[in-house]
C-alpha cells in the first residue's frame, strides 16, 4: 500500500498521472484518488453533489 500512496501524492500533485502508474496498482491508486474527490489526473471529480 506504500507504492499506492506514493503515486496518488505525486497524481494530487499534478506530477503524474494514472498513465505513469504500474497496471497492477491502478485500481487501488484511482480508488484512493476517488476518496480524496480526484481522477487519475489530479482534477477534482465533479459529480451531481458538487456541481
Amino acid at each position: 500500500m506504500f507504492m499506492v500512496a506514493i503515486f496518488s501524492g505525486l497524481i494530487a500533485g499534478k506530477r503524474r498521472t494514472i498513465e505513469d502508474v504500474p497496471e497492477h496498482l491502478k485500481e487501488p491508486v484511482l480508488a484512493d484518488l476517488a476518496t480524496l474527490g480526484l481522477d487519475g489526473y489530479g482534477n477534482p471529480v465533479v459529480n451531481e453533489q458538487t456541481a
